[in-house]
């Protein structure tokens, strides 16, 4: 019986250690992270409401690197493409060629908007927004050329729709 004693043993030792759910032989067991939130299931009531067409939806994705997801609309007066970067940190949108970097809150949530240096005209403006569980959403707004308001500056525009977009996606 020393030999099935042993094995008992060895099994009860197992049992234990599966029972712990975070470390086997030393080694930490880590969930896979979460898959990030798609923009693409905005529902159309809420596309409506940003002044977007939900018809034009674009899921194409610009940057297919680290679960990352994208989904653009257009709009009468502008366009939009929503990314959700599951990987990303605020703190890496500062430097390179973004500049005007101011703090907003959209739909109860701080974030900020900056343009890039190279956008002398002033079509676009970008948004980002944490999300609690790490990652950001990063929004780029650009005028539509057909649109009848040329003259609002596009980052009071990525406000605007951002009130309506951001109250639709998980915190």
């Amino acid at each position: 019986m020393p030999v099935g004693r042993r094995a008992l043993s060895a099994l009860v030792g197992l049992l234990v250690l599966a029972g712990c759910g975070d470390r086997v032989s030393g080694v930490a067991i880590t969930a896979p992270p979460p898959a990030p939130w798609d923009p693409c299931s905005l529902t159309d009531d809420i596309l409506s409401g940003a002044m977007l067409n939900p018809m034009t939806e674009n899921s194409t994705p610009i940057i297919d690197r680290h679960g990352e997801k994208s989904c653009g609309w257009t709009g009468l007066d502008v366009g939009v493409i929503m990314s959700t970067l599951p990987t990303a940190r605020m703190a890496q949108l500062r430097g390179g060629d973004n500049i005007d970097f101011r703090e907003v809150t959209v739909a109860g949530r701080s974030g900020v908007t900056y343009r890039d240096e190279g956008d002398r005209r002033g079509v676009f403006c970008h948004l980002a927004v944490p999300f609690a569980s790490g990652g950001i959403m990063l929004m780029q707004v650009a005028r539509s050329p057909f649109g009848q308001d040329q003259t609002t500056p596009m980052c009071v525009w990525a406000v605007r729709v951002a009130e309506v977009l951001v109250a639709g996606m998980p915190r």
